[in-house]
């Protein structure tokens, strides 16, 4: 497991470049005024967008083959692209949050910081829930085919929600009103256990993916 986050970590040093990229665009929105949760949000993920394409450098010119030759077993692949995808996105959600919380202070426009700090953990729950759904649909289809099932899948949810909406506009449903109705604690509460159920689901049928593959 030690290895395999040291490799993924010498890829994120060998990428100065990106990271350079990424925080000058950061800074430069949060210079300009730009929404402190999109900063926070567009750090985020990503970061947890760069963690999820190790995979695809790992499988760079069939590189994988050599690699599971190495000493250490299938899960413990699975378990470390989750480990290493949420230590990189955590510590850009950290310091992206500290970030904007002091200029939020700075700008004394006074905000709740109560309702802030919950609207932000939110990110980091959002954070796992796309590792959760990304993690093994990478593993399962590679790259390429990947990327294809992932858009397939985000084009099918959107149409499930243009549906429901057009449904709901149809029997007069006031959605909109209904969620701003909902206090932030416990539509907060309600994603995290549903990032927890994500996560378990996630975690075993990417190691189940990872013990039935052929190299």
């Amino acid at each position: 497991m030690r290895g395999l986050l040291t490799k993924d970590f010498c890829l994120l040093a060998g990428q100065k470049r990106f990271w350079i990229v990424v925080l000058g665009i950061a800074a430069l929105f949060m210079v300009s005024g730009q929404n402190e949760m999109f900063v926070i949000a567009y750090v985020t993920m990503l970061c947890a967008f760069f963690s999820i394409s190790t995979i695809h450098y790992d499988e760079f010119n069939k590189a994988d083959n050599f690699l599971f030759t190495l000493p250490f077993e299938r899960k413990e692949y699975a378990i470390e692209k989750y480990l290493f995808g949420m230590i990189i996105g955590g510590v850009a959600w950290l310091v992206s949050t500290v970030v904007g919380f002091i200029a939020v202070s700075m700008k004394n426009q006074g905000t709740d910081m109560t309702e802030w700090i919950l609207e932000v953990v939110t990110y980091l729950l959002v954070l796992l829930l796309m590792l959760s759904f990304m993690i093994p649909i990478e593993l399962k289809f590679g790259a390429e085919k990947g990327r294809i099932a992932s858009f397939a899948i985000f084009f099918v949810i959107f149409g499930i929600c243009f549906l429901g909406g057009e449904l709901a506009e149809k029997f007069e449903i006031d959605v909109v009103g209904t969620l701003n109705g909902i206090d932030n604690r416990i539509f907060t509460g309600v994603l995290v256990a549903a990032a927890v159920v994500a996560f378990i689901i996630s975690l075993a049928a990417s190691i189940k993916i990872m013990e039935k593959k052929q190299f």
